[in-house]
């Protein structure tokens, strides 16, 4: 079981993380020639409309980890009408909360004005840009339920080599459409329809792989399960509600307080920031299953364990993430599009804290869901998304997109970073948070000394030409790398994660299950 365990997860990381790279070098391909065939403001039209989005998905309320926590254990049992009756009920679910994402979008339509500062030059209708953007959100839910179990079975694979098949096709129209018609409409039905075609394909593949699901003979959860969920859904509701406010707030604020212009610019850095940070989450993602499997029934010991590597390789990730993004994304984007899409070294720094603050968060969001630890902490990413808002009006005045930034840092730090790693510590490992504040305090300090080091002799080096880039690139690695190497190499993780991706290698290949 250790065993597969293992190798699911591998699958699932490498293949999800390669797609995700695949898909990175793809989109920015598409959004070079999207930003040299389009105006500006289209940019700052996508960052807004996919940060609205966002937020209307809090009407998700926290169904899709309530249902894929409950389906743990009749998938560890191989309970198939268990199995079949927790299907059935999600998809019911989501196709009612479907239609609610569909009303509150449409009841968006009208407060469009006054989400946008100032004039936008945009030839096409807003509202039918929104409306396409609204269509790709219904999509995911009419279809989503079928890879949620492709992600309880350890399969999440599937998903990611589907979704990446698409995309090149998406990618490779998009392109043409870009340079011969430039029309920003059919460009965004390109990507609405490989998202349909995607989910199709997902559903066609369950259907083939686990023909059980199509039994009409269903019988209804019974009364207690049903209950069961609905209470974990009333914890999840609140903290869904925090966490999309916090995470899909920051592009409104800047046009609403600043302009749409400057959503635009700040949306070359947030793809480059998102593309890096999905094809971490992805790799960390292909763990979730072997995980939720493990901690159905595990003792404390092995369930610490675990969580003390998940949150290694997530600093070791998220720290090498920042500390090369930090000193050389201003660098890529001058190379890439010029200096006139820059922004400040204060603000990119702001971002780097949050992807980090953010990566941290992974351990405890996967040992939440898969504990079904729903009702701690519920009102902690709404009480933290209050007062981003609000530090956001007040920073983001006296600041300008500095201040916005420094509110979201601000705002994890005084609640998300370490109320549920505190109650995971307390109530599943008997043990204090400082436990967990010095793994997190070791982990980190070879990444911060790194982000100096690096950024003190990159101001030696002068010159933006990509020969200068790519020498600047080598450096970073290599300095990372050493001091890493250094300050980690002692850590119980960094000894039996080694000892483990060495085992791996040295078998030939893997077979897909």
């Amino acid at each position: 079981m250790e065993k597969s365990r293992t190798k699911n997860s591998f699958l699932n990381g490498v293949i999800g993380s390669g797609s995700q790279i695949i898909n990175t070098i793809l989109n920015f391909i598409v959004r070079t020639i999207f930003i040299y065939s389009l105006s500006n403001e289209y940019l700052g039209i996508n960052g807004l409309f996919t940060n609205i989005l966002m937020v209307l998905n809090f009407a998700e309320l926290g169904f899709g980890s309530a249902i894929v926590y409950h389906l743990y254990k009749p998938v560890a049992f191989d309970d198939k009408e268990k199995i079949k009756s927790f299907v059935k009920f999600y998809k019911k679910v989501y196709l009612v909360i479907g239609l609610i994402v569909f009303v509150l979008g449409i009841l968006v339509i009208p407060l469009m004005p006054y989400l946008i500062n100032g004039e936008v030059n945009i030839k096409e209708g807003l509202v039918l840009i929104y409306l396409l953007f609204l269509t790709e959100t219904l999509v995911t839910y009419f279809f989503g339920y079928k890879r949620s179990v492709l992600l309880v079975y350890e399969k999440n694979y599937v998903n990611n080599l589907s979704d990446l098949i698409f995309s090149i096709i998406k990618s490779i129209v998009q392109v043409f459409i870009l340079i011969f018609t430039h029309n920003y409409i059919l460009y965004l039905i390109v990507y609405v329809s490989s998202i349909v075609f995607s989910n199709i394909y997902i559903t066609i593949y369950v259907n083939k792989k686990y023909p059980f699901l199509k039994d009409k003979k269903v019988k209804k959860l019974e009364q207690s399960e049903v209950k069961k969920i609905w209470d974990n859904v009333k914890s999840l509701v609140v903290f869904k509600v925090g966490t999309v406010v916090l995470k899909g707030t920051d592009n409104i604020m800047i046009s609403m307080l600043i302009g749409i212009t400057l959503v635009g610019i700040y949306s070359n850095y947030s793809l480059v920031i998102s593309a890096i940070s999905g094809v971490m989450w992805t790799f960390l993602t292909g763990f979730t299953g072997s995980v939720g499997n493990l901690n159905a029934n595990s003792r404390k010991e092995k369930k610490e364990e675990v969580f003390n590597k998940v949150l290694f390789v997530s600093a070791l990730l998220y720290g090498f993430a920042c500390v090369c993004l930090g000193n050389l994304l201003s660098l890529f984007i001058v190379v890439w599009i010029g200096e006139d899409y820059l922004l400040d070294d204060i603000t990119v720094l702001f971002l780097m804290i949050t992807l980090y603050l953010n990566g941290l968060n992974f351990p405890q969001n996967v040992y939440r869901d898969t504990l079904g630890l729903f009702k701690e902490g519920k009102l902690v990413p709404l009480i933290s998304a209050i007062l981003n808002i609000a530090l956001s009006i007040l920073l983001g005045l006296l600041m300008g997109i500095q201040g916005i930034f420094l509110a979201t840092i601000l705002s994890i730090l005084a609640t998300t970073f370490w109320y549920m790693p505190s109650v995971i510590y307390k109530k599943i490992f008997d043990k204090d948070i400082w436990a967990y504040f010095k793994k997190v305090g070791i982990f980190t300090l070879p990444f911060i000394i790194s982000y100096i080091v690096i950024y003190l002799v990159l101001s030696l080096i002068p010159g933006t030409s990509i020969l200068y880039f790519i020498l600047k690139v080598i450096i970073t690695l290599i300095i990372f790398s050493a001091i890493s190497i250094l300050m980690l190499r002692n850590t119980d993780e960094y000894k039996e994660i080694k000892v483990k991706i060495l085992s791996m290698l040295k078998e030939r290949r893997f077979k897909y299950e």
